[in-house]
């Protein structure tokens, strides 16, 4: 596949299995007239960890937006005098390893994106995809709102573009750099599922059954 000169993430997605689901925008311009096409690209070949480990990022602010590190917002509290701090250290370090186990259950799954950049000016949005672990070992969906990256609500956009912008980078070079996991890091199990790998498959967004597109 020919790498685009204009190209915008819209929506990626990391099944269970392994591999990818990818729509991006492709903005073309010839004699003055510009025209989009929006094309899904989907692939069973696994991802390389630069891109999983961008997505990943995200986890963090999937949370804040549901409030779960108002705990670590507590153990990180000051003004405390002497005598509280000596005994909330332990009480801290709890706290923190809740958290931790907390953030465990929550597995990234994706992205989708809207807007567009206009005049230097981000009008995107970004709404970031999970799912949770629950107790009794079912799967919650776990979606964030949409997150307006020229806005500063959640007091984090900034942080969620500059990650944005990374996944893009690691989605071009997937696609069209050849830049996926190395075989070699993987277990002799691992290689064989290798054999089963295919092609990326590339369609128009348009062509697609509408369940398929959404």
């Amino acid at each position: 596949m020919k790498k685009p000169k204009n190209f915008m993430l819209l929506n990626l997605k990391l099944p269970n299995g392994g591999g990818v689901s990818v729509t991006y925008r492709e903005t073309k311009e010839d004699k003055g007239v510009k025209d989009t096409i929006d094309w899904t690209v989907t692939s069973s070949e696994n991802v390389h960890p630069d891109l999983i480990n961008s997505v990943d990022e995200l986890k963090e602010y999937l949370a804040k937006c549901f409030g779960m590190n108002s705990i670590l917002v507590l153990a990180n509290s000051k003004g405390l005098d002497t005598k509280e701090s000596k005994a909330f250290k332990d009480v801290k370090k709890i706290i923190q390893n809740v958290h931790q186990e907390q953030m465990k259950k929550i597995n990234m799954t994706g992205i989708a994106v809207s807007g567009q950049i206009e005049n230097d000016k981000d009008k995107r949005s970004v709404i970031i995809k999970g799912t949770q672990l629950m107790d009794n070992k079912s799967k919650c969906a776990l979606n964030s709102p949409r997150i307006k990256l020229n806005n500063n609500q959640f007091m984090f956009e900034g942080d969620v573009k500059d990650i944005l912008d990374k996944i893009e980078e690691e989605v071009l070079a997937y696609l069209f750099d050849g830049k996926k996991a190395q075989i070699e890091l993987f277990t002799v199990e691992d290689k064989k599922l290798s054999k089963d790998f295919i092609d990326g498959k590339m369609k128009k967004v348009a062509d697609l059954p509408k369940e398929e597109a959404a």
